[in-house]
């Protein structure tokens, strides 16, 4: 957008619709005519406008900057606290693996037992018959 066009626009008597004219206020093209007015009526010399332009537009650059931090910094929180979930479940399914495993394990322990007690009273019963 071309401020000074913009402004010039104003000046010659555009009526601009509402979404326009809330554009042209957050660039600060209504807020710079309502200072040029104040000029053209005496109120304050251009100086003291520019002056107060300025002080706006500084203020409303600071303003937007803050804005921008504390979003990114939400959003910073905001990933770091679905990082922390995520791990808590990852945890919590590596548990139950490991859980799982280890049931496995020892049903594969308890079953090698078996076989190796049933083996072993069948070898000794053949050795009892050659005594």
């Amino acid at each position: 957008m071309n401020f000074d066009k913009a402004l010039d626009w104003l000046n010659k008597g555009a009526q601009p619709t509402d979404t326009v004219r809330s554009i042209l206020s957050k660039k600060g093209v209504m807020l710079k005519k309502h200072l040029m007015i104040g000029v053209q009526k005496g109120a304050m010399t251009a100086e003291q406008a520019e002056v107060k332009f300025q002080t706006w537009m500084k203020e409303k650059e600071a303003k937007l900057a803050s804005e921008i931090k504390a979003k990114a910094e939400k959003k910073r929180a905001d990933q770091k606290a679905r990082i922390e979930a995520e791990s808590k479940v990852n945890a919590a399914r590596a548990e139950a693996i490991a859980k799982k495993q280890a049931e496995l394990a020892a049903q594969a322990a308890a079953a090698a037992a078996e076989a190796t007690a049933e083996e072993a009273p069948a070898e000794e019963a053949p050795a009892e018959t050659e005594a």
